[in-house]
């Protein structure tokens, strides 16, 4: 048997301190071959004209995909129609606005405009909204011009029993426009 002098172990136990050592050697270039072999496989793929062409064309259908949105919104828009608005005021004052006054405030708060400014001015041809007042023709005409598409919103306003203002509106998606009054 031989000595232990102090500080210095065993041959057992220095070959188990080899042998540790040298798997965590082994561990460190497994890793570092796989990391090779990866940024080999990623460079080849890479340079192949195959993967850029793919990658040209996925890229123009995602941005196609994001736009087409937009793209069926601006093509189905009416973007020079205006919404024609027929307002029959049987009401009276309305908030001390009657007749023309009331029909330009109307047009000036829906086109969003100040309602000074609008009073002096006809409809201009790029608003939104054209406001006819005390249309020609009865309620029932001017239903079917609406169920015509001919007019896109009837509005009448009047007073209940009890003098408060009624509004009553028809468009061409109302369900009660299907009848032919």
């Amino acid at each position: 048997m031989s000595k232990n002098v102090f500080g210095e172990a065993p041959e057992q136990e220095k070959s188990a301190i080899a042998v540790r050592i040298g798997e965590g050697v082994a561990n460190q270039q497994t890793l570092r071959n796989i990391g090779l072999i990866i940024g080999r496989e990623f460079k080849n793929r890479v340079t192949q004209r195959s993967f850029r062409i793919s990658t040209i064309i996925i890229l123009v259908l995602i941005v196609a995909g994001a736009c087409v949105p937009t793209l069926i919104q601006y093509f189905s828009s009416k973007s020079n129609a205006q919404t024609k608005i027929a307002v029959i005021n049987s009401a009276g004052a309305i908030g001390g606005l009657q007749g023309n006054t009331l029909t330009k405030y109307i047009q000036a708060s829906l086109n969003g405009i100040t309602a000074t400014s609008a009073l002096g001015q006809n409809t201009s041809a790029n608003s939104p909204f054209a406001i006819t007042a005390e249309p020609s023709g009865s309620v029932a005409d001017l239903r079917k011009q609406v169920k015509n598409d001919n007019l896109d919103i009837l509005l009448i306003i009047d007073r209940t029993a009890t003098r408060n203002l009624n509004f009553t509106y028809y468009t061409h998606t109302d369900p009660d426009s299907n009848d032919t009054t």
